[in-house]
């Protein structure tokens, strides 16, 4: 099996470790992919709800000009 280069640095990096240090790591890094995930899924969520608001209001806006005679089209 051909080993690639990142594989190898970990491999030298870690050699010595126990389990329990290399499982300590692999929940480290699952925590901070977690709250990565986390962020990027609030921010989406802000801007799907602008994305929807922004021209809703801008609708509603028009619509009330156009009701009570202001815009003319």
């Amino acid at each position: 099996m051909k080993k690639f280069p990142n594989r190898k640095v970990f491999e030298e990096q870690h050699n010595g470790d126990t389990d329990g240090q290399i499982l300590r790591e692999i929940l480290y890094d699952l925590k901070v992919n977690i709250h990565k995930n986390e962020l990027i899924r609030s921010n989406t969520s802000k801007l799907v709800f602008w994305f929807v608001t922004i021209p809703l209001i801008i609708f509603l806006f028009t619509v009330f000009l156009f009701l009570i005679g202001i815009a003319q089209f």
